[in-house]
């Protein structure tokens, strides 16, 4: 995947890209390209960005509010901050138990006065701040809506996630974001079962494929548009 992925990015945004791959200190990453000292994950995650932009022809950096579902450890959601520059709005909703390797792995990285933790339901997530809102918080959730988000990410956890976990974020209208990022798993197992339940009703597609790195089709992408 990595060689695949680096070429994209040099066909595609070398000049505006590949100064952000530069990897962090934190949880030690393996660094693969001594050159660009950078990790598999962090070209991984510039990948998505910059396929969406070459489908849409827009600057993922202009976004100032993302809201990206199912975070993981924070590689994404650092290499969000770094497009907003450290002065966006990011709302990264998953469950509990990720949200606090989220908030330590991004403490290790110097960010703390960014991140503000919803740490009670009903709290309401902060403009220009990175905002960490467990899954279950249903009145939190109802309102990063308020937020006016520019764009959804979701690479790979709505098609892990269960059906009821699907439809809390459907429920929500997808946070009433602007575009959707959406990568998926397009085969099911016994381990990701609903991949292919996802609809996004309200939303129309630019693009919904194969990616640019998987030989076997596994892996798919849809960006979308609300359809206003």
């Amino acid at each position: 995947y990595y060689n695949k992925q680096i070429q994209y990015l040099r066909r595609h945004r070398e000049d505006a890209l590949i100064g952000f791959l530069r990897e962090d200190h934190a949880l030690r990453p393996r660094i693969v390209d001594p050159t660009l000292k950078t990790s598999e994950a962090l070209v991984y995650h510039l990948s998505h960005i910059a396929a969406w932009e070459a489908a849409s022809k827009e600057n993922f950096a202009s976004f100032d509010s993302v809201v990206e579902f199912g975070g993981g450890y924070g590689g994404f959601t650092r290499l969000i901050n770094r497009l907003q520059k450290n002065s966006g709005t990011i709302v990264v909703v998953d469950f509990t138990q990720m949200l606090r390797l989220n908030f330590y792995y991004l403490c290790e990285l110097g960010l703390r006065d960014r991140v503000h933790v919803v740490s009670e339901d009903g709290g309401a997530p902060q403009r220009s701040k990175i905002n960490l809102v467990p899954i279950s918080f249903a009145e939190s959730l109802s309102k990063v809506r308020e937020l006016e988000p520019e764009m959804m990410v979701a690479t790979w956890s709505l098609s892990e996630a269960s059906k009821n976990t699907q439809n809390v974020i459907k429920n929500l209208e997808f946070f009433g974001s602007k575009r959707i990022l959406y990568g998926y798993h397009a085969v099911a197992n016994d381990l990701i079962p609903n991949t292919e339940s996802m609809a996004f009703p309200g939303y129309v597609s630019i693009y919904e494929g194969a990616t640019h790195f998987s030989k076997d089709s596994m892996e798919k992408y849809n960006f979308m548009l609300l359809d206003e």
